[in-house]
């Protein structure tokens, strides 16, 4: 747990560091879809230059950080709660 903890909070500073995508989910709280990365003008100014690859490997690290949840649908919403 106290790994798993570093690595989140490690992840939330280096968010905070770029302050780029974490921005982005902070101002754009409704949910998204991995092609809204490359569809939607506040998310595509990161994903227009990388492979969907890329994007998904970037959702994953959210997700499996908590930072991110998913839905059935496959939306992705900001953890609001874990962030305190």
């Amino acid at each position: 747990m106290k790994v798993q903890q570093k690595s989140i909070e490690q992840l939330i500073e280096d968010l905070r560091e770029s302050k780029k995508l974490g921005q982005l989910l902070l101002d754009n709280a409704d949910s998204f879809t991995l092609s809204d990365l490359n569809k939607e003008i506040s998310f595509s100014i990161l994903y227009r230059k990388v492979s969907v690859q890329t994007a998904r490997r970037d959702m994953k690290k959210l997700l499996d950080s908590k930072l991110l949840t998913k839905d059935e649908e496959g939306k992705y919403t900001l953890n609001l709660m874990i962030l305190g």
